[in-house]
Parts: structure tokens; sequence; C-alpha cells
């Protein structure tokens, strides 16, 4: 069968290939069609706001960074390098220096370097993220300065916490360290699919997935849709961990988001004792959610420090 891209015409791809292709262009391509004009301007103004409203405070590193701070802070200490130096002048070669360093570093000790990991399914894509600043309409902006900054920061940090992340927990089922308690070799952990779960797994926990919540319509009622679904996903997936038989990308998001609530847990309690404060432990209070549940009370005010996870 034939994908429908303009540089693909004139050859065809067994079935299941064409299909699958064919399937990702028809689900995450621009709408067409009658009324797709309106969808078009939509989803492009949904994108500006989005991207303006995100750009430029850095903030990957306690939202989209914050579940990896608490699982993997070898790991995020990489990404963290990486993002601060995308910020200087030399910014544009930083990620390029940071694959080929891992690439060399990983081949040394007979683990998959970052091409594999792309064949695998890990999420490598520069500066080309959900809150990129340029898309469509606003492209024209990603030349000037500050705004080119911004971008490599956000996504050079979302590739390299994710390359990171994903060769910790593949080293750790190397040697029997991760989730199901015994050595395996490169190829057994590759043959059993465990591979791309462990790339799905680095994914979704750093704030990207293939989906969308809600697909079109969160795009009109979601500020970040892609990053929702995320999020659902792992939570959902960090549930199912908790049953007997549960996949490899289940027990890691288990294993990450348990790591993650001990570590804000007691950060909250801490820091409440230093300032003389009682930590509310009731998630419900007379029959409603307690707005005070798992807060420190700091300066006339209520923080959270589980960000964006708190909702959920």
């Amino acid at each position: 069968s034939a994908i429908g891209l303009p540089g693909l015409a004139g050859y065809t791809f067994p079935d299941a290939i064409a299909n699958a292709a064919n399937k990702v262009l028809r689900d995450q391509g621009k709408p067409t069609g009658v009324g797709s004009s309106i969808l078009r301007v939509q989803a492009a103004s949904e994108n500006l706001y989005r991207s303006v409203r995100a750009t430029a405070d850095n903030s990957v590193l306690g939202i989209q960074g914050l579940l990896g701070l608490g699982a993997d802070q070898k790991a995020y200490y990489q990404a963290l390098k990486v993002n601060l130096r995308a910020w200087g002048n030399e910014g544009d070669r930083i990620l390029g220096q940071f694959v080929n360093d891992f690439d060399r570093t990983v081949q040394a000790q007979g683990r998959l370097a970052s091409e594999g990991w792309a064949r695998a399914g890990l999420r490598i894509g520069g500066t080309a993220t959900e809150f990129e600043l340029g898309q469509g309409i606003s492209q024209g902006v990603t030349r000037l300065p500050f705004i080119r900054q911004a971008n490599r920061a956000f996504g050079y940090w979302g590739d390299s916490m994710r390359l990171s992340w994903a060769d910790d927990m593949l080293r750790d089922e190397m040697h029997g360290f991760g989730v199901l308690r015994k050595p395996r070799t490169l190829a057994e952990i590759e043959a059993s699919g465990d591979l791309a779960k462990i790339a799905a797994a680095a994914n979704r926990q750093t704030g990207w997935t293939n989906d969308r919540s809600l697909r079109t319509l969160g795009d009109w009622l979601v500020f970040a849709p892609r990053f929702l679904q995320s999020r659902l996903e792992t939570v959902a997936s960090g549930a199912l961990g908790l049953r007997p038989g549960a996949t490899l990308d289940q027990r890691i998001a288990r294993t990450s988001l348990l790591k993650m609530i001990a570590w804000g847990t007691g950060i909250t309690i801490a820091v409440n004792e230093a300032l003389g404060q009682e930590t509310d432990f009731r998630p419900i209070l007379h029959g409603s959610y307690n707005p005070n549940f798992m807060r420190i009370r700091a300066l006339e005010r209520d923080w959270s420090i589980f960000g964006t996870w708190d909702s959920l």
C-alpha cells in the first residue's frame, strides 16, 4: 500500500507499515475537508496562546521535570546542565554535544545509543515541542534571540532527560536492579518488547505522548492536551502497576510516582516543622476535599510541592 506523503509518491510498503503511517497522518495531521479552515485557525490560535504563556519562564524544570526530579536525580542533573547551557551563545550545539557524549558512553558500556532509542520510540524532537513558540502563524518569531533560546532550553531538556532516564532504567534492567529484579541482556530486553516499554515510560513521565486528551476537542478545552494526556497515562499506568502481573512500563510508573510522593511528603513535613506548622494529612474534611491537605503554609498562603500532579 501507499503512504500519503508527497515525498513517498510512487512507492509501496507492506500493509502493516502503510496502515500504521496513514493512521498517524489521519490522527495527527492537519484537518481537511469542509469546515477544516475553521479548525486550522482555531488550532493555530491555541498553539500561539499556549506557547506565549509557556515561553521563557523555564518552568519545565519544575513542571514536566518534577517526576524525574523525584525518581532519577542523576538524569535530572544531566538534563539541567543541558537546559542551562542552551540559554548561552553556543546553545545551538548543546544537544548535539550531549547526544555525542551520551552515545560514546553507553556504547562503551554495551547499552543503547540515541539512534537505537529513537527506533524504540523515544521522543527526540529538539525544539519541536507542544509549547514551542514559532509554530504556524508565529513561525517568524523563532529567529528572535530570546525566543530561540527559550525553545532550545525547553526542548533540549526533554530530549536529554528522556535519554538519560531511559538509559538508567535500561542499565538497571540489565544489571538486575530494575523492577523485574533479574539480570537480562540488551537483546533479551529488546526481544521481550520491554525496550519499547521503557521508551514509552520515559516519554510519558517527561510530558510527551503520541495522543492528546480529547483529541481535537482538547485543543478547545485544555491548555496543553498532550501534556495532560501524558500525566493521565502515567497515573493510570502507576495504578495498574500495583497489581500482580503488571507490565514493565506500569511498574516503572508506579515506582516513579511513589518516589515523587515520598520526596514531596518528606519535604512538606520538614518545611512545616521548620516553620512551626502542622502538616494536614486529611484529604477529606467535612465530606469534601480538604484544600489544606499536604500543603506548606508560608507567606500567608498554602503551597503544594507536587505542582501539576497535585490535582491528579
